[in-house]
């Protein structure tokens, strides 16, 4: 995998693991796997080894389309990227040049069966920021000193999410500060997973990923500068402006000197180390991951009754621009330079609520013509 970018070696990860968990199935590991698929020129017919090993590796897509739900064409890449690793770990080409028609039809029927389906991602909106923060100040309420105060919260928190342990669990871990200024920052400044985060903790790099250092205070909030991004940057918009709005609950400036605080306290040496230290950093010290937003909004959405399914971590990107998109001063051209985007495709992003058409209506009523 040395070379490759971060969601290319993920996949050949995934593909891996979904192929030793195919052959557990079928009762043998991936030792014997390439025992199986390894050709002795003295014995064996190569015609013969690789029509196996074609009914083998169509029964992996199959699991993998049937069983793991993927889409057909993940599960196609899944099977390039195993024959790939297979070759390199083994030296064995497993279709030992032979054609796989029969690889070729089964992806053409399960293509017709199992039509790809367009992922759909919806906007994280304002309103349901508003409502995660009071799952958060009544997580918060149940941990104050004030007994009756704290039986209160709990009792409310058990009846809004009673589905959701996961949510408590990850807030038991990394605090609801840490949660809340992650989900303001990616939403107020529309930025995708990887423009601040690592993919992994291990990944995190201090010249390339956002640290302490990146937020610069000013006289209307803080600018936080963009090291990398998927398309690169106007070099004449680097860091990217988060106003301060006092006694607003969705203030993301509010969020962050309440996370560098905590930080201050909590991680040793933060203050003389602020260019090595990533800016999102748990209690112990450990990097906020792409991951670990996703994982905050999909339990988030479920905590606040809404299809987890339709959110993920780029729904902060989604939302926010189209909250950009609908405020006073927004158009498509300065969404399209706060979010780096160098094509159209912030058409796509945003996505205009009921209210926010009924607001439009509502203006061209009064207008005066």
């Amino acid at each position: 995998t040395k070379g490759l970018s971060d969601g290319t070696v993920s996949t050949y990860g995934s593909g891996m693991n979904a192929f030793k968990q195919y052959l557990m199935m079928q009762g043998f590991g991936i030792q014997r796997c390439k025992e199986r698929l390894s050709w002795d020129p003295l014995r064996d017919n190569f015609i013969t080894k690789s029509h196996e090993a074609e009914q083998l590796f169509m029964g992996f897509v199959v699991y993998c389309v049937e069983e793991k739900g993927v889409q057909v064409s993940t599960a196609a890449q899944y099977k390039t990227n195993v024959k790939s690793m297979l070759h390199t770990a083994s030296g064995v080409d497993v279709t030992y040049n032979q054609d796989w028609g029969l690889m070729r039809k089964l992806l053409g029927r399960l293509n017709e069966l199992y039509p790809q389906k367009k992922k759909t991602r919806l906007p994280l909106l304002q309103q349901h920021l508003l409502q995660i923060r009071k799952i958060l100040d009544l997580y918060d309420d149940g941990h104050r000193t004030d007994v009756t105060l704290r039986r209160q919260a709990k009792q409310q928190l058990d009846i809004t999410i009673t589905c959701a342990k996961r949510l408590v669990a990850i807030l038991e871990r990394d605090g609801t500060i840490l949660v809340w200024v992650a989900l303001t920052t990616y939403f107020f400044t529309v930025s995708r997973g990887k423009d601040l985060s690592p993919k992994t903790r291990c990944g995190f790099d201090a010249t390339t990923d956002t640290t302490v250092s990146d937020v610069e205070w000013t006289e209307y909030g803080y600018a936080l500068k963009i090291k990398k991004t998927k398309t690169g940057h106007n070099l004449n918009f680097d860091a990217k402006p988060v106003v301060e709005d006092k006694g607003n609950a969705l203030c993301p400036v509010t969020a962050m000197k309440e996370h560098l605080r905590q930080c201050l306290t909590n991680i040793k040496d933060f203050d003389r180390n602020k260019t090595t230290t990533a800016l999102f950093q748990r209690k112990d010290g450990s990097v906020l991951t792409t991951r670990d937003l996703y994982e905050y909004v999909k339990n988030c959405m479920k905590c606040i009754g809404l299809d987890e399914r339709k959110y993920g971590a780029h729904s902060l990107r989604i939302g926010g621009a189209t909250a950009a998109l609908s405020s006073a001063g927004g158009n498509e051209y300065v969404v399209k330079v706060l979010g780096y985007w160098v094509s159209n495709a912030v058409e796509s992003y945003t996505k205009p609520t009921k209210e926010m058409v009924m607001n439009l209506v509502k203006d061209m009523v009064r207008s005066r013509s």
